[in-house]
């Protein structure tokens, strides 16, 4: 009797939630209809001078032909095999995931829960698809009868790739509610445990996966494209999790592959592995839309135990969701020929340029923070000045004299309240502890006619009181609940939030508006340039608006940013930090860029795709050295990307930081790590040098465990992890070394 009360509880507490937080009408339109029987046979549907595209009727799905190999690349697993046997010679059943081209997650409205199912058993075994011939390819519309859904799928053939698409717009429903759609899951897959086979997984700098057979439902991990949702309120981060800051992925199965490409809307995808299961028999890799945005709700009951829910916006987005799919073939077939796929893609859109301006240096200020004061028993806070403008210059003319190299350089926190942001873009002004405009003014004069590049950051995301003509109360984001939705920063030791760091994020519409505001405040400064670190690696929801969708599911923000940043590179140049690829294609300089991935146990290897991409397009540096738990292994990192070494500096320490929820203040004194700094310039700047400009040609892991990264321009480094001495043709490699050569 008391689990019939909960229950009866629960799903009344969670009716209220979902009645009470979505209150928008559902689209106009969306009505069910049952399906004519499919009007186009198996068979060839589309053709060019390389492949064939072929409609397979039995599984719902299409295979694309290379004509000069006879290789395929299948939207289902296993299409052209033989029918498996088991132990006794007994015909196995294909899984029915092996056999479906599209997954499907749904709410269900009777039951309250939210449940899933795949195209074979939803829509394809039972007949209820529809087939329509168009342009350079077939639209299937696959019916799911019991649920009482319909999604429509492109396939398109192009000359060199498969575009599958999915338009928010023609999906059909009823009274369930579709949530994500997840299209083509096993065109990038391989079967478990085939030699020289992994999946290619873009977190942080990219990462390789496996493909071994580990259990019977093998190990599963998904990550959000450009990062969680900073809309949706995370009480706890579990991980030091690396976000996913290219929207492109792959897998090699032995002399073939496939690189994914996410053209459309992949703020609203996450992109999900299923690796080594022993019922499936293959590893995949493969895209989720979140076609419904949501926020998380903990629901507490009359026992005072939590139930995390689910709360969906009753709209869904409204831009079609594309991913094109570039066969590899014999050599091309890896992560080196995903990463060259995807950067002729980007130079194709116009979206990346050669800039050769890198620098062996690069250095983070950081101007001050809140601390905690008291006045005759009264608390109180203040703002301690951890560098001033002028000390800024000071040390930077004591590191060019030591080196005489180029450097990029970046003010970071020196706004009204230093890093902390209590008021929107720091209030447009310098703190007076930490400096005057004249003073910035003077100081980036002097930074020009001496080889550096000076940035000055502004948070245009971040508002934790209202200023600047904005309100916290009118002009922010909301969750799918519309409700302000509240962000935290992080204690990195105990993975939990800090309450007192609350803040807000300005609403999506204000966006444009604020980087108006900012490009006002700051014309009189006499800078030449601009950091936008928020804006670069940030990205959001907003359902402030019911009527429309444009923000939900952190859509359209490639777009806004994009907007945003070409504005102000008409006047300044930008700098990044740990950016999203659409940001880091509009920079002038990436801080910060990622050297390795979240390191999770279904990786198996870092590899550095990221700078493979924009090494010789756009200037970037490593991760912080001081900052790192192993300095040695980072500079490391940082020659295998061919990334500029990266530092976070302070002039003045205090223990009064102790109270500061910043931790970036610990290890940075510059006074104390400065010949650090000279030694490892003097050790590593002939390299940066040799392959400054360059772009990265190749890069592979050998059996000893050395890694070879080639550049373009001939030269050629190799890095040694391992503990043990080894030989190259370039000399002899000591652990945790490197050398160098053309």
């Amino acid at each position: 009797m008391e689990k019939i009360i909960r229950s009866i509880i629960y799903i009344f507490t969670v009716s209220v939630i979902l009645s009470g937080c979505s209150t928008e009408s559902v689209k106009v339109g969306k009505k069910y209809a049952d399906p004519e029987k499919p009007n186009l046979k198996s068979g060839v549907v589309a053709e060019n001078e390389t492949y064939l595209l072929e409609w397979v009727e039995a599984d719902g799905g299409v295979v694309l032909t290379e004509k000069s190999t006879g290789n395929i690349w299948s939207t289902t697993a296993g299409s052209d095999e033989t029918t498996r046997v088991d132990e006794f010679g007994m015909p196995v059943k294909k899984n029915p995931q092996l056999r479906s081209a599209i997954f499907l997650q749904y709410y269900n409205l009777s039951t309250k829960t939210e449940e899933s199912v795949t195209s074979y058993v939803g829509a394809v075994s039972g007949g209820e698809i529809t087939v329509e011939k168009i342009k350079n390819g077939i639209k299937v519309g696959y019916y799911f009868a019991e649920q009482k859904i319909m999604i429509p799928v492109q396939y398109v053939l192009r000359n060199d790739s498969l575009a599958i698409t999915v338009d928010p717009n023609e999906i059909q429903e009823a009274e369930n509610q579709v949530n994500s759609v997840s299209i083509a899951p096993f065109i990038c897959s391989s079967e478990n445990d085939k030699s020289d086979s992994y999946l290619f997984y873009p977190s942080g700098s990219g990462a390789l996966i496996s493909c071994d057979t580990l259990s019977q439902s093998g190990a599963n991990y998904s990550s959000q494209v450009y990062g969680k949702d900073f809309a949706m309120q995370t009480l706890h981060q579990a991980t030091t999790e690396k976000s996913v800051r290219l929207p492109v992925y792959g897998a090699k199965s032995g002399e073939t592959g496939c690189c994914a490409i996410i053209e459309n809307a992949a703020e609203s995808a996450s992109i999900v592995a299923n690796v080594g299961s022993s019922t499936l028999k293959y590893s995949n890799i493969y895209t989720t839309f979140q076609v419904r945005g949501y926020t998380e709700n903990m629901t507490k009951f009359f026992n005072n135990t939590e139930r995390r829910v689910n709360v969906y916006a009753k709209s869904m987005v409204n831009v079609p969701m594309t991913v094109a799919y570039y066969p590899l073939t014999g050599q091309s077939a890896n992560y080196v020929g995903m990463a060259q796929i995807y950067k002729r893609y980007l130079k194709t859109k116009g979206m990346l340029s050669c800039n050769s301006n890198e620098s062996s240096l690069n250095f983070t200020f950081l101007g001050g923070t809140m601390v905690q004061k008291s006045f005759l028993g009264i608390p109180y806070k203040d703002l301690f000045a951890t560098t001033t403008v002028k000390q800024v210059g000071d040390i930077l003319n004591d590191i060019s004299a030591n080196t005489g190299g180029s450097i990029k350089a970046r003010l970071l926190g020196f706004g009204k309240s230093g890093t902390d942001n209590d008021t929107y873009a720091g209030d447009f002004r310098i703190n007076k502890k930490l400096g005057t405009v004249r003073e910035l003014s003077e100081l980036n004069r002097k930074c020009q006619g001496v080889d550096i590049e000076l940035f000055f950051d502004i948070d245009l995301i971040k508002l934790k009181n209202g200023s600047s003509g904005y309100s916290t109360f009118f002009d922010t984001t909301q969750s799918a609940c519309h409700k302000v939705a509240d962000a935290y920063d992080y204690n990195v030791a105990i993975r939990s939030y800090i309450p007192d760091s609350k803040y807000s994020l300005i609403s999506r519409k204000y966006l444009a508006d604020g980087a108006d505001k900012m490009l006002k405040a700051i014309d009189d400064w006499g800078i030449s340039c601009i950091s936008m670190a928020s804006l670069s690696s940030v990205a959001y929801s907003d359902y402030s608006d019911k009527g429309k969708a444009d923000y939900y599911s952190k859509g359209g923000m490639e777009t806004d940013v994009t907007r945003i940043m070409n504005n102000v590179s008409e006047k300044y140049k930008i700098a990044v930090d740990d950016a999203n690829a659409y940001a880091a294609c509009s920079a002038e300089v990436i801080f910060n860029s990622p050297t390795g991935s979240s390191e999770e146990k279904i990786f198996c290897e870092d590899v550095p795709f990221y700078q493979m991409i924009f090494k010789g397009s756009v200037p970037l540096c490593g991760e912080s050295i001081n900052l790192s738990d192993n300095p040695d292994k980072q500079i490391l990192k940082s020659v295998e990307s061919g990334s500029g070494l990266n530092y976070i500096l302070i002039s003045n320490y205090s223990d009064e930081l102790i109270s500061s929820n910043e931790y970036s203040f610990f290890g940075s004194k510059y006074s104390d790590i400065k010949e650090d700094i000279f030694k490892n310039y003097n050790e590593f700047d002939r390299f940066f040098q040799a392959v400054k400009g360059a772009e990265i040609f190749s890069h592979s892991i050998a059996a000893d465990g050395t890694r070879r990264t080639s550049f373009d321009n001939g030269v050629t480094a190799i890095v040694n992890y391992t503990n043990q001495n080894l030989s190259t043709e370039y000399g002899e490699l000591k652990p945790m070394g490197y050398v160098w050569g053309r």
